[in-house]
C-alpha cells in the first residue's frame, strides 16, 4: 500500500495532471507534469497504473 504524499503541493500538481489526462489526453498530462518538475517515474506510474497511485486524501 502506498503512503500519502507528504508534499501537498506536488500531490495537487499530480492530481491536476491526472485530471488533465482524463479531459485533454495523456500527452498534455505528461507535458504538464514534466514542466512542473514531477519525476518521470512518478509520471509514468500515476498516468499508466491507477492502482499504484498514492491516496492524497487518506
Amino acid at each position: 500500500m502506498q503512503n500519502p504524499r507528504p508534499d501537498s503541493t506536488t500531490a495537487q500538481v499530480v492530481e491536476s495532471g491526472i485530471a488533465l489526462q482524463e479531459t485533454r489526453g495523456r500527452v498534455i498530462a505528461v507535458a504538464f507534469l514534466f514542466e512542473r518538475g514531477v519525476n518521470s517515474n512518478v509520471i509514468v506510474r500515476v498516468l499508466t497504473e491507477p492502482s499504484r497511485r498514492r491516496r492524497y486524501s487518506d
